[in-house]
């Protein structure tokens, strides 16, 4: 899931704002493909539409634990390499997300939560589907796709939402994303980086 589905506190409009959820999700990236979940159209936060897994981080548990434990539970795989991506504010959920890009795991992906997604299925970095609920966070995944295939890439939306790459024969670690995102850059930063070459 996107993030927890929790309740609206009533008390907290009397104690001030309520409190930001911490929560994570996860892009798995096979041969520039990514792995999306539906979530499912009885969810209260973006139903029906295409998203990563993930969910709320509990307690004390960090975020790679919760990213492992969410992995399992959701699709039934065991994540062994992942790299942040960043970290967005989702104000429909009140949650703060971190972005994990999933490049090692073992099992093979399953729909192992039908109460919250109706289907899981892989999509082309150039490919993704229109959805809200990527809004915020799809060019990172996107990014991840593609420099984990070691190609250059200029992203572009179309009239239908999806968003689009010009790729050429290139030359890009993983690293020069992952690099500029910790030196505080974004996505349009690096996009700039690859044209500016």
């Amino acid at each position: 899931m996107r993030s927890a589905e929790f309740e609206h506190n009533k008390e907290s409009d009397a104690k001030g704002p309520a409190q930001i959820a911490r929560c994570v999700a996860g892009a798995l990236i096979c041969d520039s493909k990514i792995l999306l979940v539906r979530r499912s159209p009885q969810r209260r936060f973006y139903p029906g539409v295409w998203d990563l897994f993930g969910g709320h981080i509990e307690g004390e548990e960090s975020a790679e634990d919760a990213l492992r434990r969410e992995a399992l539970e959701e699709l039934l795989v065991q994540i062994e390499s992942f790299r942040v991506l960043g970290t967005i504010y989702d104000p429909v959920e009140s949650a703060e997300i971190i972005i994990f890009a999933i490049s090692e795991w073992r099992g093979e992906p399953v729909n192992a939560a039908p109460d919250e997604h109706s289907e899981i299925s892989w999509f082309e970095a150039e490919r993704l589907p229109c959805s809200i609920a990527l809004n915020s966070y799809g060019e990172l995944a996107v990014q991840a796709a593609i420099a984990s295939s070691e190609v250059e890439v200029e992203i572009t939306p179309t009239n239908e939402g999806l968003l689009t790459q010009k790729r050429t024969t290139a030359q890009h670690p993983v690293d020069r994303i992952y690099g500029l995102l910790d030196r505080g850059g974004n996505t349009d930063d690096y996009i700039e980086e690859i044209r500016g070459r």
